[in-house]
This record gives structure tokens, sequence and C-alpha cells, in this order.
């Protein structure tokens, strides 16, 4: 899906709509590479792209070449799983982009936040109602101390300690959210990037 997107973004552009559908136009594309992929694949691809929202509602016949919509254009231009990238710029358009970062990140992880035997416990004392939730606040809580303390690094030892929390996994987390925040203030507006963390404090 991806690469189908982003060879559709980059399409030369044209004076007007040939009669020619995207999977088509994607097929075309990619019959060009050296390990072209099968129809079928393009075509399942293709269909994707329409339910995640990358195509005008006008164009769902696939017979338009301009056909992308506002917000397949964008998420070519960030370099993460798509479904990701929406769930970014729906954090944006909300004013929250860093929590939702910090949730988009904990869903790539590769380094446990709490080790097996602390999970559950640590877990219900963050939030029961939400795994998602609970790895947020103890972002937050962790974040907090890490930004106001003088001994920073010594109290956010202790807070990790104390909750059977990896550091670790909590440092690999931050860099990984600031990572996305960053590549989605990129390809925003000036107006939407200044505006994209407003309500990131009532969450």
């Amino acid at each position: 899906q991806s690469l189908c997107l982003r060879l559709l973004a980059n399409r030369p552009p044209v004076a007007a709509p040939v009669d020619r559908g995207d999977v088509e136009d994607a097929v075309q594309l990619l019959s060009e590479m050296i390990d072209a992929p099968r129809t079928t694949d393009v075509t399942r691809a293709i269909q994707g792209l329409h339910a995640l929202g990358a195509f005008n509602e006008k164009c769902a016949d696939t017979r338009a070449v301009d056909g992308l919509s506002i917000l397949g254009t964008t998420l070519s231009r960030i370099p993460t799983d798509l479904w990701v990238g929406k769930l970014l710029l729906y954090g944006a358009a909300l004013c929250v982009l860093t929590p939702v970062c910090v949730i988009a990140a904990s869903l790539n992880a590769t380094v446990a936040l709490w080790p097996a035997r602390n999970e559950a416990k640590s877990r219900q004392h963050f939030d029961p109602s939400s795994d998602l939730m609970a790895v947020l606040r103890a972002w937050q809580e962790w974040s907090a101390l890490r930004d106001t303390s003088v001994v920073s690094d010594t109290r956010a030892e202790e807070f990790c300690l104390q909750h059977g929390l990896c550091c670790g996994a909590l440092e690999t987390l931050d860099s990984e959210a600031a990572r996305l925040k960053s590549e989605v203030i990129a390809v925003l507006p000036r107006h939407a990037a200044a505006q994209a963390d407003c309500h990131a404090g009532n969450t």
C-alpha cells in the first residue's frame, strides 16, 4: 500500500484525466520494477487505500488521475505505516499530537515497557481501563520527572523501579515518539503545526 500510494502521489502531472483507473496506473508504474508485483496484489493494495480514505469520494470508481485525497497526498509524505500515519494526522487535527505519537510509538515497540512479572499490577496503577492509555500515563509521569527535576535521571530511575518499568524502553519510546512527531510536523501547514499540541495537556 505504501509503495502504491507514493508512486501514485508522484506521478508526472497530466493536463486532464485519462480513461484509466488507479489500479492500471499503479500496475503500469510497478511493472517497470525488476521484481514486479502481481496485479492481484496491486489491486488489493488499491482497495486498502480506498478503505484508508486516500482517494477522493468522487473518484471511488478509480477513473481520475488526480484522485488522491488531501489525506492520501499527505500520508504519502510521512515515512511510516499508513494507518499509523492516519492516526498521527488525526492526533494533529485534534491538537493532541504528542500523546498520539507516544501511543503510536508503543504499537511498534520492540522492548517491553513492563517486565512480565510486573506488567499486570503496573498497568492497573496507571490506567486500568486501557493498555495504551496506561503506556501514555506512564510516559507522561516519567517525562514530567525528567523535565522538572534537577536530578532528573535519578528521579526517573527511581520512578521506574517503583512501578516496575524498564527505563531503557521508556527512553526508546520517547525517542520514537519524537521522531514521529517531527515527521508529521514537517508535512503540516505552518498554522496546523503550531496548533498540533495545544490540547495535549488535557489528555
